[in-house]
Parts: C-alpha cells; structure tokens; sequence
C-alpha cells in the first residue's frame, strides 16, 4: 500500500474573503447552490450577480490522503 496527499480542490463559500454568512455574499443575496457546494469554481462573474466578485481566499487548501492498494 502506498499512501499520499492531495490538495482537494472543492472549496466553501465561507473561505471567500466576500463571504457574509449564511447564503449571502457580496455577489449574491443568495449564493446559488452550485457555487455554495464548491466556490473554488467561482473564478468569473455571473451576469446575474452584484459587483464583479470572484471566489477569493488566503487560506490554504485541505490536504486529503489517499491510500493506493497495490497489487
């Protein structure tokens, strides 16, 4: 077996340094669920937003490790 890490690239609403809490933010009164299940794909505006808000954060990403059963 051999074991990894990855950088899970599925990121929250609330890591956006736009994110207001709850389903709002500053592009949105209420974040589509789309984006709310992984805002990292968030990197354009929408033509049905407020402003022009992209999905932006300082924090890191999660590390997830994967386990490989070799045969």
């Amino acid at each position: 077996m051999i074991d990894y890490e990855i950088d899970t690239d599925i990121r929250a609403c609330s890591e956006c340094k736009h994110y207001l809490g709850g389903s709002a933010c500053r592009a949105f009164d209420g974040i589509p669920l789309a984006l709310f299940l992984n805002a990292a794909k968030y990197n354009k505006t929408l033509p049905n937003q407020k402003g022009a808000f992209i999905f932006e954060t300082d924090k890191p990403t999660v590390k997830t490790r994967v386990y490989t059963v070799l045969e």
